[in-house]
């Protein structure tokens, strides 16, 4: 297979279409168009049978092409949601996963080198608020979600929070931490600067940040209620991030949280200050959604794409029982993948044999 077609097939997730329904309109002209594309061309030529010219995909030798297809299919059932394969690793590998980390760090490197953890932080995200009671605060404790977030958080907006902190260093100084009162000036001067400096910073984070938490406030939104969603988003946005620089003085970190906080959950501020405006707008565009994901066709090497599927593959078949036990889809469409039979295959496998007898 051509290096360049095989790394693509694997960097793009496909459309899938179940054999328990019908296809989409638009596939369904596209493929009646090639049947009379195919039988004109028969009637003109004189000849009964066509070799349709084959795509790249099919041109392959046959050493190694079944290989390839169970990577191109396991691409399809982990990246094109709704996922049942991700929700059933998720569930059956990473909710009590406590000491051995193999199984996300392995899930969360495949996405990665795809491009695609704003996808699975969505679909993580899901879960988080379905496990969740609803007594308790979202987001808040530590699970793969808040593990998968920080991780990403870490690896793509690091850069941002080194900023905000060299930069906010001097104001920290200038307020001890053991200090319980705080002068009204010094209070309103470090509570400037420090939006000021965020709302410079929030130019440089990356928008797949705002895409990842607008579709988390959606999701919340839609499950619980407004008010939770506007919650999650200031959990996740500055308890988990931006908050980060305050770390050393508790009381300055008070005061600008209840400003922040009363600007997240749209209640009344007193202070007005053009800095904290802007912190306003900023959530107002979250909200709002404005934020699309970045793409990529090629996001990794056709080697990293080639060797992290037979890893994902490999864990897959290992635990093929638990992934099994928690697949809400039919387990047949894993056949292919972890190479098993369901019950209902073994039983007719069994009807046919002893018919045979």
């Amino acid at each position: 297979m051509n290096s360049t077609v095989l790394a693509l097939q694997l960097s793009t997730p496909p459309i899938v279409i179940s054999e328990r329904q019908s296809p989409p309109l638009a596939v369904h002209q596209s493929l009646q168009g090639m049947n009379e594309a195919i039988e004109s061309s028969s009637s003109l030529s004189g000849s009964g049978t066509v070799s349709p010219a084959l795509s790249p995909r099919i041109q392959t030798t046959k050493k190694g092409a079944e290989r390839n297809e169970q990577l191109y299919q396991l691409q399809s059932m982990l990246l094109t949601p709704p996922s049942f394969l991700l929700q059933a690793y998720i569930k059956a590998l990473l909710k009590k996963e406590i000491n051995d980390s193999s199984h996300f760090d392995m899930l969360f490197h495949y996405f990665k080198c795809r491009k695609q953890i704003p996808r699975l932080l969505h679909q993580m995200a899901e879960l988080e608020i379905e496990w969740t009671k609803k007594c308790n605060p979202l987001f808040r404790g530590n699970t793969a979600f808040t593990k998968a977030y920080s991780l990403y958080l870490k690896e793509s907006c690091g850069i941002v929070i080194e900023s905000i902190t060299n930069k906010f260093n001097k104001v920290i100084q200038r307020v001890q931490t053991d200090q319980s009162l705080l002068n009204e000036v010094e209070q309103e001067s470090a509570v400037s600067t420090y939006c000021r400096l965020l709302k410079e910073a929030l130019s440089n984070i990356p928008k797949d940040l705002f895409y990842i938490l607008n579709g988390i406030y959606e999701l919340t939104k839609l499950k619980r209620n407004e008010e939770e969603a506007r919650k999650a988003i200031n959990t996740l946005l500055f308890m988990r991030f931006l908050y980060t620089p305050l770390i050393q003085s508790p009381s300055l970190f008070k005061k600008i949280q209840t400003i922040i906080s009363s600007i997240v959950l749209n209640k009344e501020v007193k202070i007005t200050d053009k800095n904290i405006e802007g912190i306003d707008e900023i959530i107002k565009s979250i909200i709002k959604g404005y934020y699309v994901p970045s793409t990529s066709l090629i996001s990794s090497s056709e080697e990293e794409l080639e060797t992290t599927g037979k890893e994902m593959m490999k864990i897959l078949q290992l635990n093929k029982k638990k992934i099994i036990k928690k697949y809400l889809g039919d387990d047949r469409d894993l056949n292919f993948i972890i190479q098993t039979n369901s019950k209902k295959q073994i039983h007719s496998e069994n009807i046919i044999t002893h018919f045979m007898k």
